[in-house]
């Protein structure tokens, strides 16, 4: 992710698209550590469980699994 955030791509841009980009990741992130993922193990039924999971009530607990191992 570093490199990422340092790449040609990234550095030109706005303050505030960077802030938007850390909050997407920051969400991101704390969906799979409340799913129990590593960022790193992330597989697609994860992205296809984070919509629901964002969307949902708060204080409702998350439903589906992150991580088909």
């Amino acid at each position: 992710m570093e490199d990422w955030f340092s790449s040609a791509e990234m550095l030109p841009l706005d303050a505030l698209t960077w802030k938007k980009y850390v909050t997407s990741l920051r969400v991101w992130l704390n969906f799979l550590e409340t799913m129990g993922v590593e960022w790193d193990e992330a597989v697609p039924e994860s992205v296809e469980a984070f919509k629901p999971w964002r969307i949902q009530e708060p204080g409702r607990p998350p439903t589906g699994t992150a991580n088909a191992s």
